[in-house]
């Protein structure tokens, strides 16, 4: 049985296949960026939600990382803090599976690189009361991560 299509399909079809191609065929989009921290860690951006922090070489389950979304960073030379939006899925009940963030809920980590052993999640309070306690630096102050992209 021969396919039928009408201009509308094939036009959709054509924008779908060019959409699909520039979006990975290229590269990285053009916001997306890594940048070096301490220890081996990178910040690495691939897409506006996917924001995180882990090893240059890569990682695996055991390997301590920041998952998505860092929305601030700041480091010295042997601890990385973090501050994160907590990421849901946008429909639950469905099982998609595309994380978007959760309005006004944010938590805090530490990542200690010369251990490496990750602290978090932490609250405003408990991550104060932790940076004391591992002899964090008061001067380190949390700072967009868009503050450092190209």
């Amino acid at each position: 049985m021969p396919l039928h299509f009408t201009i509308r399909d094939l036009l959709w079809l054509t924008l779908t296949l060019t959409m699909s191609t520039v979006g990975s065929g290229f590269g990285p989009g053009a916001l997306d960026f890594n940048y070096a921290l301490t220890g081996g860690y990178r910040l690495y951006r691939n897409s506006s939600h996917q924001i995180m922090i882990a090893p240059k070489g890569g990682w695996t389950a055991d390997t301590p990382i920041v998952r998505p979304k860092v929305v601030e960073v700041a480091w010295d030379d042997r601890f990385i803090l973090a501050k994160r939006q907590v990421l849901k899925f946008r429909d639950e009940f469905s099982g998609d599976k595309y994380e978007l963030p959760d309005p006004g809920k944010f938590d805090y980590w530490i990542l200690d690189t010369n251990d490496p052993k990750l602290f978090g999640p932490l609250d405003g309070p408990s991550f104060v009361a932790k940076r004391k306690e591992l002899n964090v630096s008061p001067d380190l102050v949390l700072k967009d991560v868009y503050n450092f992209a190209p």
